[in-house]
């Protein structure tokens, strides 16, 4: 299952800073501590379509670390 860390990695920390309009260390620091704040959500699904309200609720939910989920969805 996808983390918040996982949906910044795929996106890149400088191009989510630079469409949101916030510091790259903001965005560093999400991804470091697996969680966006729901503040930046609306502002993250306008700017990508293919980030919805139910994948960011969904990864929000998923620790970093969670191999076993990992597991189950392999």
């Amino acid at each position: 299952m996808t983390t918040h860390s996982d949906l910044i990695a795929a996106k890149g920390s400088a191009e989510i800073a630079a469409k949101l309009g916030v510091p790259a260390i903001n965005v560093r620091m999400w991804k470091s501590r697996n969680t966006i704040p729901r503040a930046a959500w609306a502002e993250l699904i306008d700017a990508y379509p293919d980030i919805t309200l139910e994948v960011l609720k969904a990864a929000s939910h998923v620790p970093a670390n969670d191999t076993a989920s990992q597991d189950r969805a392999a």
